[in-house]
């Protein structure tokens, strides 16, 4: 019989706080969701931070998209963004850098991915809601952040 996996078993397997959300990626299904892992390693290249996969893709079964966030400092996300942040504004780094690595994520995985920098106080509002780091469970012996406020 497998064991079951569930939050207090990535607690003890993994060393981390009981309290994270673990959740399989129902939408994705496989490959998507290795290729989703893929993709979180590009990202965590490009801002040595690795994105999460949030929102539908982890609770539902025909989401309409799939949401990858990339949390960033109040710092980082000004160093990389600017002051100008805003979906209704193309012209900015923000909205830059979200359509390209959208569309690079999409060209990975054939998902429709929505990807999107924020920083630790926008992902804060979102903070008991699910949440899957991409990437970084490949990172073997390293602790990763359980919850927005460790990544700042």
């Amino acid at each position: 019989m497998a064991e079951k996996r569930d939050a207090a078993w990535y607690a003890k397997t993994f060393g981390v706080s009981d309290d994270l959300w673990v959740i399989e990626a129902r939408a994705t299904g496989m490959p998507g969701l290795l290729l989703l892992h893929q993709f979180g390693q590009v990202v965590y290249d490009a801002f040595r931070v690795y994105p999460w996969l949030v929102g539908t893709a982890l609770t539902e079964r025909d989401p309409h998209d799939i949401d990858v966030r990339l949390v960033l400092s109040g710092l980082e996300f000004k160093r990389y963004c600017g002051d100008r942040y805003g979906e209704s504004r193309p012209s900015t780094p923000w909205a830059s850098f979200s359509m390209a690595f959208a569309l690079t994520a999409r060209h990975m995985t054939g998902l429709p991915v929505d990807f999107q920098i924020q920083t630790t106080a926008m992902a804060a509002r979102f903070s008991d809601r699910p949440r899957l780091v991409l990437g970084g469970w490949f990172v073997a012996g390293k602790r990763l952040a359980t919850n927005v406020e460790e990544l700042a």
